[in-house]
């Protein structure tokens, strides 16, 4: 009978090929996604071109946008990671999983990867989602956004928990201020 730390050491040699199974279904699908915008593009042309409005343009543009994306899967993980946190890279602050790696060892290690995994999944279905949203009558670009936001915080689930620590902290020991007080007196 194996143990809990045995399966993750093994589940740890395999999630590396998981994510270039990941990243490569995301190039392939970017690559898909590019074909159906540039068609959608032409779609719109001949829509135009007829005098016909059944046609919209911004579909296009979303499907280019997506599929750009996806193609740049790196590249666009570590720009929203920049923009939410500041840094592109989920190891910049790691204090939480430097105490977590030192209290649970390398469980620790799998766990984060194994988060940051689905991270980057929900990131891609938010993409996709989004894609969707543009035809007539689905209204999934909101669920979209959702996805993406909660799969760069899932993907820098170090930079989160420090994140919520932190306002918990500062919440508990009352460090915070709205500066509401200042505002309403007018200084």
């Amino acid at each position: 009978m194996a143990d809990f730390v045995s399966i993750l050491t093994n589940l740890n040699e395999s999630l590396s090929s998981v994510e270039k199974l990941i990243t490569s279904a995301a190039y392939v699908f970017g690559i898909f996604m590019i074909i159906k915008g540039i068609y959608h593009l032409r779609e719109f042309d001949h829509s135009r071109s007829n005098h016909s409005g059944s046609a919209s343009g911004y579909s296009s543009l979303i499907y280019i946008l997506v599929g750009l994306c996806l193609l740049y899967l790196p590249t666009a993980l570590s720009l929203f990671n920049n923009t939410i946190f500041g840094y592109d890279t989920p190891l910049a602050y790691s204090s939480l999983s430097d105490f977590l790696m030192a209290q649970y060892g390398n469980v620790t290690t799998v766990m984060i990867r194994l988060v940051q995994i689905a991270g980057v999944l929900w990131f891609l279905l938010g993409l996709s989602m989004i894609a969707k949203a543009t035809s007539p009558g689905a209204e999934m670009g909101g669920r979209g956004i959702a996805y993406i936001f909660g799969g760069i915080l899932a993907f820098n689930v170090q930079g989160t928990a420090n994140m919520l620590a932190a306002t918990a902290q500062m919440v508990t020991t009352g460090q915070y201020s709205l500066g509401l007080a200042s505002f309403f007196s007018g200084q």
